[in-house]
């Protein structure tokens, strides 16, 4: 739903009606309807982020198997003779590629520990994590009674879980 300063002002006043407002319904329902629209639109894109960050987090994890397991698979190899001429001419031979690594064990060793950079994600989980802990605030929040004898704990707890999240969102993780 876009819609221009100029149009809005038409709707609002009268002198105009979105064509695909139905029948009956007035401009407040109108509006309802299309945030409501919106509403669960967003939604569904937020349900799309949570599970590509969550996708993400476990294409980080294989890449620290990747990385364990390729360093088991060279010691194997140094211990079984790879300075032997024949299997490092086989591992050349392995690549496909001629001499465009002319140390595939090197190769694959260095991109298994290069560290995956993944910005977007980490954003994404640090905003879900800060989320959970705004969750937690509001639920404390509700369950202070005035007068409570640890009202004032509670508040500091709450103005610690506002700040704490607020380093989340940041990136300062524990």
């Amino acid at each position: 739903m876009k819609v221009t300063t100029i149009e809005m002002r038409g709707l609002l006043t009268g002198k105009c009606v979105p064509r695909d407002m139905k029948v009956n319904e007035d401009l407040a329902q109108y509006f309802v309807r299309k945030f409501e629209d919106h509403a669960a639109e967003v939604a569904r894109l937020n349900e799309q982020v949570r599970a590509l960050a969550a996708e993400n987090a476990d294409l980080k994890e294989s890449r620290s198997v990747l990385a364990e397991n390729s360093l088991e698979t060279c010691n194997a190899i140094f211990s079984a003779g790879y300075h032997n001429a024949d299997i490092q001419r086989g591992l050349m031979q392995s690549t496909g590629n001629g001499n465009k690594y002319p140390n595939p064990i090197k190769t694959l060793v260095d991109e298994a520990l290069r560290p995956l950079e993944t910005p977007a994600t980490d954003a994404i989980l640090n905003e879900v994590r800060a989320q959970a802990i705004e969750g937690f605030m509001a639920w404390s929040d509700s369950h202070i009674e005035e007068g409570d004898e640890h009202e004032g704990a509670l508040r500091e707890v709450s103005k610690a879980c506002k700040a704490y999240a607020a380093r989340i969102r940041k990136g300062y993780l524990p």
